[in-house]
């Protein structure tokens, strides 16, 4: 009962920046999908969760934030029949929060504030998915990526 203690992966900074532009690529493709297919997304789930989602940023509730903010992935990606595109959002959405769970302290000021930040996007993406809005949400997501890049560099120094 002696033995060696595996430690959780971590994705590195380049790493995870290699995965935001690939997953900024298949979005951007899933888009795309949507709008050749005129697929509509379930906005009335995602609003419901974005409602908790504030309500949990509210309250400073990392794990709640970060739990319900996986089930936002799900629900937005939930059309498509690229399992591979599901599995790497997915997957990658549970390493980062995996990764950065010692930094995700949303009573930190800056933390939350950047987490603010993030939740105004996923309101105006609300907004695209309910007016079926893909070109604009497409615009939305790029500025998010570029948010969660600006936010992992934070959290990497």
């Amino acid at each position: 009962y002696k033995g060696y203690i595996v430690a959780e992966k971590k994705i590195s900074n380049e790493g995870l920046l290699e995965r935001l532009e690939l997953i900024a690529g298949l979005i951007m493709n899933y888009l795309q999908y949507l709008k050749e297919n005129d697929i509509t997304l379930d906005h009335k789930e995602f609003e419901k969760l974005l409602g908790k989602q504030v309500e949990y940023l509210n309250y400073r509730d990392a794990t709640g934030y970060f739990n319900n903010e996986y089930r936002l992935f799900e629900t937005f990606i939930a059309q498509s029949d690229n399992q591979f595109m599901k599995k790497v959002i997915l997957t990658t959405a549970r390493d980062i929060h995996g990764t950065y769970s010692d930094n995700s302290d949303l009573i930190d000021e800056a933390r939350y504030q950047n987490e603010a930040k993030l939740l105004a996007l996923y309101q105006e993406v609300s907004i695209c998915i309910r007016d079926k809005d893909y070109d604009k949400m497409g615009e939305y997501l790029i500025f998010f990526f570029e948010t969660l890049k600006d936010s992992n560099d934070i959290l990497a120094q």
